[in-house]
């Protein structure tokens, strides 16, 4: 018994300092972004910062090849990887890519950077035609509300994502505040 006690003593310990390990990894990586971002726009850019969930739809060929990445620069200078729809011959079909990272509410528009990878989504707050809670779509494993935006791309079409995150309502009025209200 006493073996047994001795065992869920040291799995305890293990476990803790993996969790706590896993957690100062966590906030490195967001702070390097943050501080990333910072010295590429200016310190007086980042409104606000949160961990966030994104989902953007992504053009596969009719093939199932991989999906298509336009390299733009964004109305600030920052070069990002937006990840678009293109018009494409009717072969094409859309899936929806998934990452999790930090969207930041910049004074230029909103900006996404995944943990892992470098999947990166910037969307100039002039382009941004409509904002709001929806509620998270049926049978999605997660019932939370999230935030939608529709914007213009660059060839003029409309596109959109679904950001997961905390207080969505809260960041939808920022984003009205900050960025709508001022490019009006």
């Amino acid at each position: 018994m006493r073996n047994l006690y001795t065992f869920l003593e040291w799995l305890g310990l293990i476990l803790g300092g993996i969790l706590a390990g896993s957690a100062i990894a966590v906030l490195r990586v967001r702070r390097r972004i943050v501080k990333q971002v910072e010295t590429e726009l200016g310190k007086g850019t980042l409104l606000l910062a949160a961990g966030a969930r994104v989902e953007i739809p992504v053009p596969q060929s009719g093939n199932g090849g991989s999906a298509a990445r336009l390299r733009e620069e964004g109305s600030s200078g920052m070069r990002s990887t937006a990840v678009r729809s293109a018009a494409r011959a009717s072969s094409t079909r859309t899936t929806t890519v998934s990452a999790s990272g930090v969207v930041m509410l910049l004074s230029k528009g909103l900006y996404f950077h995944s943990w892992i990878g470098h999947h990166q989504v910037f969307i100039a707050g002039a382009s941004i035609t409509w904002i709001g809670v929806t509620e998270a779509p049926s049978g999605h494993r997660s019932a939370r509300p999230c935030i939608a935006v529709r914007y213009l791309r660059a060839d003029g079409k409309e596109d959109g994502i679904t950001i997961r995150l905390v207080s969505p309502a809260q960041w939808v009025n920022a984003v009205k505040t900050h960025l709508i209200t001022r490019s009006e």
